[in-house]
């Protein structure tokens, strides 16, 4: 059995896309986008890298924040192409939950009903 080590580890953008099932200037939009408080890259010869330990953060408070999201969010309404803040934060809190990318507990499915 191996041990985990204490070193932090880094993904490089491509990886980050995958994890959540977009694409690599959604990730981009999403690290510019303040109020989403998606975790800003480290930078490293030109090259990004997200820690992981970071990523997994993001995950947890998206899941504890569509716990709380109300009934009016959950559906978010459109206004052309642009979304309000909240219901474009709670958009893509349900894209990751939808992706399986979030805490054990909240992935759909998992219920024996």
């Amino acid at each position: 059995m191996r041990e985990r080590s204490s070193a932090k580890v880094y993904l490089p953008s491509g990886k980050v896309a995958a994890r959540y099932t977009r694409s690599g200037r959604t990730i981009d939009r999403w690290t510019r986008d303040p109020k989403l408080g998606f975790p800003k890259p480290i930078v490293i010869r030109g090259k990004r890298f997200w820690d992981e330990a970071s990523l997994e953060q993001f995950e947890r408070n998206c899941a504890c924040a569509k716990v709380g999201v109300s009934e009016e969010l959950s559906q978010p309404k459109t206004l052309g192409r642009f979304r309000s803040g909240n219901a474009q934060r709670a958009a893509t809190c349900s894209s990751i939950q939808a992706a399986g990318r979030g805490p054990r507990a909240y992935r759909s499915g998992d219920d024996d009903a």
